[in-house]
């Protein structure tokens, strides 16, 4: 499972089930640096935690010896919960999770529908 983490393909795994992801465009690009500069700053400032940005492995349920995982663009976990933050990613839900969903019915019912419902539990 480690290893698969060590590769240029962006995929997440979930319910056992490897699912692609595809290349972000321009605009997503364009959005998700803006975002995460102004998150950035502010959570610096004041000291509240860490940030991380995509490519992050999300570990919702915090179990270790799960291999299921999400990307989210950005993820936030406050200083009272950095102990969830690991090399190989978060293992329990951050306290904050971005998702910019791009152009299409496919992304729209990936990121508002299946990974909120994930994410919201």
């Amino acid at each position: 499972m480690l290893d698969e983490l060590e590769t240029d393909e962006r995929y997440e795994l979930w319910g056992g089930v490897k699912q692609m992801m595809t290349p972000r465009g321009t605009e997503h690009a364009y959005i998700l640096s803006n975002l995460n500069g102004l998150i950035y700053s502010f959570v610096k400032i004041r000291g509240l935690g860490k940030l991380f940005a995509n490519n992050t492995a999300l570990y919702l349920h915090g179990d270790v010896t799960c291999k299921d995982y999400r990307l989210a663009d950005l993820s936030f976990v406050s200083k009272e919960r950095l102990d969830r933050v690991q090399a190989r990613g978060i293992y329990g839900p951050p306290d904050l999770v971005v998702e910019i969903v791009s152009p299409g019915r496919r992304n729209a019912e990936r990121d508002l529908v299946e990974k909120f419902s994930i994410y919201e539990r």
